[in-house]
């Protein structure tokens, strides 16, 4: 389907970013993971792309190679 640009920029003011085939949603600082928070972030998201199709929702996962290039940059 397509994503009008009304829905697309709500998307946005969430947070996310929105690309041709995919939206990835990244929480900030105030929207933690393990709050809910994000959680409410992300229905609201999925609430805007209603009735399109989702193929796939996949969270990422960092690997320790991730984690510790960012504690070092971070320094």
């Amino acid at each position: 389907g397509v994503l009008d640009e009304a829905r697309k920029a709500a998307i946005v003011a969430l947070g996310a970013t929105v690309g041709d085939h995919h939206i990835h949603y990244c929480p900030t600082e105030q929207a933690l993971p393990d709050s809910g928070a994000s959680s409410a972030v992300l229905y609201k998201i999925f609430s805007l792309l209603d009735p399109l199709p989702l193929v796939e929702v996949r969270q990422d996962r960092a690997d320790l190679t991730d984690v510790f290039l960012r504690l070092v940059q971070d320094d």
